[in-house]
């Protein structure tokens, strides 16, 4: 009956978490004048979306509140190109179930960034 009237002495550590392959560049704070949001730019890495960059249109995930006017103003603030056209596409979360219990998951807001001939974003991983 010792274990329970002792006090632990020892802290537990916590593991550090995993990095990811997240970029580092493109998650500045990018605080845009006149639009009234503070967001960060995360680039979408996927099979997709490093096709589409060969060919000059980049894909980021932005947040709901984020417009096609404050996305281009973010991206020529953080890489100085000056985008052509930006496509926004919604995407609704799924519903999941996970040990019995019904959740879901966010929806999501990406945006397509395309760029002129011979500008190009430089994204760098970890």
């Amino acid at each position: 009956m010792a274990l329970f009237g002792k006090k632990k002495t020892e802290e537990v550590t916590k593991k550090p978490k995993k990095e990811s392959l997240a970029i580092t560049e493109a998650q500045v704070k990018v605080g845009v004048p006149g639009f009234g949001i503070t967001f960060t730019l995360k680039p979408r890495v996927t099979e997709k979306s490093s096709m589409l960059a060969k060919r000059g249109v980049y894909t980021f995930d932005v947040p709901q509140g984020a417009s096609k006017g404050a996305i281009a103003k973010a991206v020529t603030a953080i890489w100085k190109v000056h985008p052509v056209k930006i496509a926004i596409v919604k995407t609704a979360g799924k519903s999941k179930m996970s040990k019995g219990k019904k959740g879901r998951k966010a929806d999501m807001k990406k945006a397509y960034v395309y760029l002129k001939k011979g500008e190009k974003i430089e994204i760098g991983l970890n």
